[in-house]
């Protein structure tokens, strides 16, 4: 990725920082995590993967038998479907 993430644009608020965030929830939280889990199915990132495009929320299993979620908080959010399908990699499922 290039450029100013931060820069003020046509559609970037001044001062508004892109963010991801990223959750691996344990077996103590897991069932509430798949519970609000939401959006629809994808493929080529995990089993069960899932992006929810009303929040940025990629749902997903990943390695370790865990259950993860990437956010993408972005000013454009056309884009976050793909800035959350970059997440690190291991964050992907193994």
């Amino acid at each position: 990725m290039g450029g100013d993430r931060n820069a003020e644009g046509p559609r970037r608020p001044r001062g508004w920082l892109d963010s991801i965030e990223v959750a691996v929830f344990d077996k103590d939280m897991e069932s509430w995590a798949r519970e609000r889990a939401r959006g629809e199915p994808i493929s080529g990132i995990g089993r069960g993967a899932r992006y929810d495009a009303t929040y940025g929320q990629l749902w997903f299993d990943c390695a370790g038998d865990r259950f993860c979620m990437v956010k993408a908080r972005t000013a454009i959010e056309t884009n976050r479907q793909d800035i959350a399908g970059d997440s690190p990699p291991s964050c992907k499922a193994a």
